[in-house]
């Protein structure tokens, strides 16, 4: 046998090899095609918030416009000292700008007997960092501030978290679900005499912040469902 023939034998071979993983790729995409599983992973982790902030408003009212606006600054007062004793900074609380009404007072006839005068103002509370904890110390202490004759108008108090300490465990969770979901997969499969093989795509699904039974407001169970479909063999 020449060169050429040698050549050509060893040309259509390796073809043929070549042929040989092509035809069984595709049988194995053919076997997989139409066999897969698709299940949800979850994971969830509890969370500490680093930002906290409250609006307080009050409203006190006297016929004496001095009267009105130094009731509402010892509102002011006794708030605030409270609040310097749970541990929260000077720096942290900021009062609002005192505003005066004048509201008429009628009597049983609809006609005007005289006037008062109401002084509003608010107390804004910011803490982030580890004075979040210091923050629900005030928090859960404010039934004190009836004691101290404080009459709060209306209270905002929220609980938060920044992007960056949900950030950080994101990536983390995600892995977890999707450990879980082959988890699911496998028990799935196996009650089927089937086994799971490679993945196939993944997605999250949410995710989710919610607030946990009996467990303080700054605490916070963090979800992620993380949908997942894996290859059947």
């Amino acid at each position: 046998m020449n060169n050429k023939s040698i050549i050509a034998a060893a040309i259509i071979a390796v073809a043929l090899v070549a042929m040989a993983f092509v035809i069984k790729a595709g049988m194995d995409n053919r076997t997989f095609n139409g066999r897969t599983i698709s299940v949800r992973g979850v994971a969830t982790q509890t969370v500490t918030a680093d930002y906290a902030t409250a609006y307080i408003t009050y409203s006190m009212s006297s016929p004496e416009l001095a009267d009105a606006k130094a009731s509402v600054v010892e509102q002011l007062d006794s708030t605030e000292k409270l609040a310097l004793s749970c541990g929260l900074k000077k720096e942290s609380l900021k009062r609002n700008p005192i505003s005066i009404e004048v509201r008429n007072i009628y009597n049983d006839n609809g006609n005007v007997i005289g006037s008062k005068y109401v002084a509003s103002t608010s107390l804004s509370i910011y803490v982030e960092g580890d004075d979040v904890m210091s923050f629900n110390k005030f928090d859960m202490s404010r039934d004190k501030l009836i004691d101290m004759g404080v009459i709060i108008d209306w209270a905002n108090i929220e609980y938060s978290f920044s992007d960056n300490a949900l950030t950080k465990i994101k990536p983390e969770m995600l892995t977890t679900a999707t450990e879980n979901a082959r988890l699911a997969a496998e028990q799935l499969a196996g009650n089927n005499n089937c086994k799971v093989g490679n993945i196939v795509s993944a997605s999250q699904g949410y995710f989710e912040i919610n607030s946990i039974p009996g467990k303080p407001d700054y605490l916070k169970e963090v979800r992620v469902v993380n949908n997942a479909e894996f290859y059947l063999k």
